[in-house]
């Protein structure tokens, strides 16, 4: 070890042996004081030094009394201090606080259909030539379809009619119709079930029929219709059984044949033969190997719906109804306090009737908001109630009067307090405010009679008040 390391550490042995020496002679000196301030007492009292040392216990605890009661005061007064300044800054910071960034919690802009959207072409009805035989495929209940031929009817003849039912509903009518025009025509009408029956049609109204059982009119094979015409009375046959007679109404008087089917279902008409009853010649003798001209095979949609280039094309061909196709809304869109919520979409309308289109909110319930648009900018909002419309609001705005097919139209709808109330702008320009009545947990897109519209960046964004 160097000479100048064990200096430096002797050094330092010194000076703790010192400090030491200097904590002992105080703690000596102390205690010396004490002991000569008891006698001290002792002497110039009369007490002695237990009664000495009661008395200094004493004055002990009040003096810690006395500052243990400071020292609260002094953290009271502290605590209060930090406790203003905790509510100031809240208060400030409730003012002042800088608000979230708005949160796009939905963006299609149908480059695919990720989200769901309906897709396609749901026909009403077609008519096919498949096989050799005249396949009609109805799609909707309570609506009748038929394809007619002329043909000239002489004063006595026999129609007979074969069919297969395929599928659908077995209780929707089928068969053939004697039309004078389409206001005027008598329906020989049979069902899959088994029934059968005759019904007529003029000035605009149904006139009474029952069906008959025909216990051989099945399923899946070929059923045969006849009918035998003299002058107005008739005779109806089904698979040789006998349904009724009666009579035509001196208002009828057929220059048709045609095929009709109702309701949801397919038939396949094998064959139609006409004859007259007197000369026994065959006026019409249809197989559907090469049809007659006058039959008009052909598909029938009402809306069709389809991406492409980027856009949502609505394409309706139903002039008397609106259709739409809907989402659901994301979770994280919940009825909020201090929360708005902003739908947006452009619009675009191609062609068509000019009617309404545009937004739509609804509650899988069918009690729906439609925020409407027309091509001219202008705007409306109507409410339906289990489907049935509630109120509509007059037209307002108009902000574009290009009808080209090009111009488009930003539609935005703003949702307010807890989704109640409503903002509806079109090109930024206010249209109408209101209350909502309904959970919205849905947002779509609606069109209505004939007409193309292409739909483009649907979005809903968060904003935070």
């Amino acid at each position: 070890m160097s000479k100048k390391l064990e200096d430096k550490i002797l050094e330092e042995l010194k000076k703790r042996v010192f400090e030491e020496e200097e904590k002992l002679k105080q703690k000596k000196e102390n205690a010396e004081d004490k002991e000569a301030l008891l006698q001290a007492l002792d002497a110039v009292t009369s007490l002695n030094a237990q009664q000495i040392k009661e008395i200094e216990q004493k004055v002990r605890q009040e003096l810690l009394l006395k500052e243990q009661k400071a020292n609260q005061s002094r953290r009271q007064l502290l605590k209060w201090g930090i406790g203003g300044a905790v509510a100031l800054l809240l208060v400030l910071y409730f003012f002042f606080r800088p608000k979230p960034e708005p949160q796009v919690i939905l963006l299609e802009t149908f480059d695919d259909n990720r989200n769901g959207w309906l897709i396609g072409q749901p026909y009403i009805y077609k008519r096919t030539h498949e096989n050799n035989t005249y396949v009609f495929e109805c799609n909707r209940n309570e609506w009748c379809y038929w394809d007619d031929a002329s043909v000239n009817l002489p004063e006595s003849y026999t129609v007979e009619v074969g069919s297969i039912w395929k599928e659908g509903n077995n209780k929707d009518t089928y068969g053939f119709l004697l039309i004078q025009d389409n206001t005027r025509f008598g329906n020989f009408a049979m069902q899959a079930n088994g029934e059968a029956c005759y019904q007529e049609y003029k000035n605009k109204e149904w006139a009474d029929f029952k069906f008959k059982p025909v216990a051989t009119a099945i399923s899946n094979k070929e059923n045969l219709q006849k009918v035998i015409v003299k002058g107005k009375s008739f005779q109806y046959f089904v698979n040789d059984i006998f349904v009724e007679e009666g009579k035509i109404a001196a208002s009828i008087t057929p220059k048709e044949i045609a095929l009709r089917v109702c309701g949801r279902q397919k038939i396949a008409f094998t064959f139609v033969k006409v004859t007259d009853n007197q000369t026994g010649n065959v006026l019409m003798q249809e197989r559907f190997v090469k049809p007659h001209p006058d039959w008009e095979f052909k598909e029938y949609f009402d809306k069709q719906y389809k991406i492409e280039n980027g856009q949502y094309l609505m394409n309706i061909q139903d002039g008397e109804n609106c259709y739409f196709s809907d989402i659901p809304l994301p979770p994280t869109m919940e009825a909020k306090s201090g929360v708005n919520y902003i739908l947006e979409v452009d619009c675009t309308w191609k062609e068509g009737d000019m009617k309404s289109f545009g937004i739509t909110i609804n509650d899988n319930a069918k009690n729906t908001v439609n925020f409407n648009l027309l091509p001219d900018g202008k705007g409306s909002v109507a409410t339906y109630e289990k489907g049935t419309n509630k109120s509509v609001s007059n037209w307002r705005g108009g902000t574009t009067q290009k009808t080209d097919g090009k111009t488009n139209i930003h539609q935005k709808v703003i949702l307010k307090n807890q989704n109640k109330e409503y903002e509806y702008y079109l090109n930024e320009q206010l249209i109408e405010r209101g209350k909502i009545e309904i959970t919205v947990n849905n947002v779509g897109l609606r069109s209505c009679g004939k007409q193309i519209v292409a739909f483009d960046n649907l979005k809903v964004t968060k904003v935070f008040e």
